[in-house]
């Protein structure tokens, strides 16, 4: 009985490392995706480089937007001379497909110009060696029962010297609808680790040393963090750049010490972090898995 018992646990102990292995492959290859850019396209004066979409690149995958959602997409466009001379005169234009809204309110710069689905910018000047920035948000229009390409258009007219030359290019993405197979493994993967815990604990008699109020500590605590925290991280994310993270991983830190602190049993923080998850998918729709 001993000898199944100890059995027992070592299959609970390899199923949970082939899960956290797994978690970390797909992190890492998800990773790997998203730091691979896109192929800028150029010719002897000028190199467009689009992403679509733009920020947290850690999260969304590249060149794929998905409908239904409650957030808008930004979409960053950079043409940079990369001639030997400067140009003059230059027009942007960029066709946005009818499957998208254009939002203007946080579009950069100022004089961008919109008509219908086409955006326009003026310069007098692009220097050689300078670029221009071209950002905006985009709202997918309606929601699609299958996954559909779409293409934004790019096209720079300007003068080099006497002579006037114009540059057409395109980035073709994607439009799918959710919830994405990437959200079924994320809800599976999420359940069978809940699953595996909940197995574990009760094996070890782990959740019997927790008390109504220990639980009910650890339940406040972590709905504190991924609620009010997450929501202030989400909103002044952006002003503090690199240091935005520090928004939320100084309170979660600090939330978990807290209760750590007050509970003093083994297993606090997993549960801590185990409830944060499921509130933070609930409301945020956040992907579960990598915690």
């Amino acid at each position: 009985m001993e000898k199944l018992k100890k059995n027992y646990k070592k299959i609970i102990s390899i199923i949970c490392l082939i899960f956290i292995i797994t978690g970390l492959i797909i992190y890492i290859t998800a990773e790997l995706m998203a730091g691979i850019p896109d192929d800028p396209k150029e010719n002897d004066d000028i190199s467009i480089n689009c992403e679509i979409p733009a920020k947290e690149s850690n999260i969304y995958m590249k060149n794929k937007l998905v409908s239904e959602v409650n957030y808008n997409y930004e979409i960053e466009i950079e043409i940079e001379n990369v001639g030997e001379k400067d140009i003059h005169n230059i027009t942007i234009i960029i066709i946005v497909p009818d499957s998208l809204k254009i939002h203007m309110e946080n579009a950069e710069p100022s004089d961008l110009q919109k008509d219908g689905n086409e955006l326009t910018l003026e310069r007098s000047l692009l220097e050689e060696g300078c670029s221009e920035t071209i950002t905006f948000d985009v709202e997918i229009k309606e929601s699609i029962p299958y996954a559909q390409s779409e293409t934004l258009e790019i096209e720079v007219d300007y003068l080099k010297g006497s002579k006037s030359y114009d540059f057409e290019c395109s980035q073709d993405f994607e439009i799918v609808p959710p919830p994405s197979w990437i959200i079924y493994f994320t809800i599976i993967l999420g359940f069978l680790l809940l699953i595996v815990i909940i197995l574990i604990s009760k094996k070890s008699g782990l959740l019997e040393k927790f008390t109504t109020l220990d639980l009910i500590n650890i339940s406040i605590l972590s709905a504190l963090g991924v609620i009010v925290f997450k929501w202030i991280w989400q909103v002044f994310n952006d002003f503090l750049g690199i240091f935005g993270g520090l928004l939320l991983t100084i309170p979660t830190a600090t939330l978990m010490i807290v209760a750590i602190v007050l509970v003093k049993k083994p297993g606090t923080a997993t549960l801590f972090f185990l409830n944060w998850e499921f509130i933070n998918f609930i409301i945020w729709g956040s992907s579960i898995n990598i915690w």
